[in-house]
């Protein structure tokens, strides 16, 4: 099996700001509340018609630039999104034809907020085993146009962003290299953050003009849009979160890393996280931007790699929890 590791790694968040007066203004929510689930970061959204490809494509054309690559150079996509496009087909087949590449595989993975630790994964093995030579990472979201615009669920509502991360996987070691990925799921637990409706599960309806996988009463129910229990995430975040952490760093062969990343939805219990994970996670890096699910490790490394938080081979982990219910840790090195 060959090392591999992460060559290039960009972060694209949406292009418009949004602050918090406009947005209470919008939603009808107090400010107060908008800044309380705010948390002093930056909320991005993306435009109407602009979806988790299109973040994504940028985020991809600048990896690829950065390493003197074209589009025909990626032997494989690997998109992680839990808001795509459309229903189907998945957004990897989508970032395949907004880059121009070569006819290659498009693989959709919905791993909701473990979704670029799972993508990492996946992506790592097609390389390892010398089945593919250079595989794109992708992860992007775009809650805001999922997500409900009032009072139904203000973390969701007011603690979140839209970006998009793009990451190169090729053979190699030293600086870059994926030392360790460690994803958890329990499934018993999927409605501690889920979106019901649509649905293909569900065909109401006994005759054909009114059978619809998406009633008007579920609509009108507001099951069509994302609900999370918070306690029920930050209990799974302090209970599971520490053993992978601890699991990875074995796995990867260390007793501790220079910098952990971490991501969650609340950020009360990255703060937690930090200090649970002791002094074996050494320094510990959030985002600036708002919560953005499975897209927001990436997002935090790159932006950390570029204004010079962390330097090409240090040794860091990324953690993070949520839907699914999911959690999951990975150490790397920064490319």
């Amino acid at each position: 099996m060959r090392s591999v590791a992460i060559t290039a790694i960009e972060a694209e968040p949406a292009s418009r700001i949004v602050g918090d007066d406009e947005l209470g203004a919008e939603t009808g929510l107090d400010v107060a509340v908008v800044r309380k689930w705010s948390a002093a970061r930056q909320r991005r959204e993306s435009p109407d018609g602009e979806g988790p490809t299109a973040l994504a494509a940028r985020a991809a054309m600048r990896a690829l630039a950065s390493r003197s690559l074209a589009a025909s150079d990626i032997d494989l996509i690997v998109f992680a999104t839990n808001t795509p496009d459309m229903f189907f087909p998945g957004s990897g087949c989508l970032l395949q034809a907004a880059l121009g590449c070569r006819t290659v595989g498009g693989l959709d993975l919905r791993s909701q907020c473990t979704g670029f630790l799972a993508a990492l994964d996946a992506a790592r093995r097609f390389v390892a085993t010398g089945t593919m030579q250079r595989v794109l990472v992708a992860a992007a979201d775009t809650p805001s146009h999922f997500n409900a615009r009032d009072s139904r669920s203000p973390a969701l509502t007011c603690g979140m962003a839209d970006a998009g991360a793009a990451a190169i996987l090729e053979a190699g070691s030293g600086a870059g290299e994926i030392l360790s990925v460690v994803v958890g799921t329990d499934g018993s637990r999927h409605a501690d953050y889920w979106c019901e409706y649509p649905a293909s599960r569900f065909r109401e309806g006994t005759t054909l003009p009114e059978r619809n996988r998406l009633p008007l009463s579920k609509v009108e129910a507001g099951l069509h849009f994302p609900s999370a229990k918070l306690d029920r995430l930050r209990e799974l975040a302090l209970e599971r979160v520490p053993a992978a952490f601890a699991t990875s760093l074995a796995q990867a062969g260390v007793d501790n890393v220079s910098a952990t990343l971490v991501a969650h939805l609340d950020a009360g219990v990255e703060r937690d996280l930090g200090r649970a994970l002791g002094e074996a996670a050494g320094r510990i890096l959030v985002s600036d931007l708002l919560y953005c699910g499975g897209t927001s490790l990436p997002v935090i490394m790159a932006t950390a790699r570029a204004r010079g938080d962390l330097r090409s081979g240090d040794m860091v982990a990324m953690v993070t929890s949520g839907s699914g219910a999911s959690w999951g840790s990975a150490v790397v090195r920064v490319p």
